[in-house]
């Protein structure tokens, strides 16, 4: 018996509430959840639609409170079935994002042979888009910890995908959250040394932030380079107009670099509360 999309139940998994070991009254590991996820593709191939939903909702509450990070075989299963769920509701180009996530991570992933009939529109969503063509953002990396994207340790934020993110510590996984397309990383404190090498919209604020810091470093030097050059010559050969027209150049190079030292100083303190998408 093949199960039909429209006998399928809903079932959720974004937006799991973060939570880490600590917050969970068990804690989860991998071996756990690639058992669930043996027994929701079984439900699958049976038609068994309570025992699928059962398990899912199982996925949702033990994931949260993995006590490491997930494997990236688990990672794609996951996608997977949340791409099927995602296309028997009707949400069809969320269902190719998940799908397109399961592929990203593990090529051979496939659909279970037994819920839908050869041939089926699933199948076309299933493989739709490249992988090869997944969009990235590098996000700054946390303070004292690490970050894991779909089991990896990376930076790399997909755009286009959803993906599980976990921020990891001394003592294990801190947080886990599964996370759909355009949500932000889960919150962390920012290492300020990777701003550098990020390309959100906090580290082109830094980079800007530089940038005027160098120009505000290049007028004080000229200016500096002119205020000496006025000491040597003042008390040998300058008129009193001369002179006064040496000390507001100065002046005004002066006041130009402290104000282009300000803009630097507030656009690098801005930078902080500007969230990389």
């Amino acid at each position: 018996m093949r199960l039909q999309p429209s006998a399928l139940f809903l079932f959720a998994l974004p937006g799991i509430a973060l939570a880490g070991p600590a917050d969970c009254p068990a804690t989860s590991k991998n071996q756990d959840i690639s058992a669930l996820l043996d027994t929701a593709d079984s439900a699958l191939d049976g038609a068994d639609v309570e025992g699928f939903r059962e398990t899912i909702d199982r996925v949702a509450m033990d994931l949260p409170c993995m006590s490491e990070t997930i494997s990236i075989a688990s990672a794609a299963r996951l996608h997977a079935l949340q791409g099927i769920q995602q296309y028997v509701s009707g949400e069809h180009e969320p269902a190719k994002a998940s799908f397109l996530a399961a592929r990203t991570l593990n090529s051979a992933v496939a659909l279970p042979g037994g819920l839908f009939p050869e041939g089926h529109e699933i199948y076309s969503a299933f493989g739709a888009g490249n992988v090869d063509a997944v969009q990235s953002l590098k996000v700054p990396g946390p303070k004292g910890q690490d970050l894991y994207i779909d089991g990896t340790a990376t930076r790399e934020k997909p755009l286009d995908r959803p993906f599980i993110g976990q921020l990891t510590d001394a003592d294990g996984t801190a947080q886990t959250r599964y996370l759909g397309v355009g949500d932000a990383v889960i919150d962390y404190s920012v290492n300020p040394l990777t701003l550098l090498t990020s390309n959100g919209d906090r580290a082109k604020r830094l980079h800007l932030s530089l940038g005027v810091a160098a120009l505000a470093g290049a007028v004080y030097g000229y200016q500096w380079k002119e205020f000496l050059k006025f000491q040597a010559i003042e008390n040998n050969t300058l008129e009193a107009a001369e002179a006064m027209g040496y000390r507001t150049q100065n002046l005004a190079l002066l006041s130009t670099s402290s104000a282009l030292a300000l803009v630097s100083v507030g656009i690098a303190f801005g930078a902080r509360n500007v969230a990389d998408e």
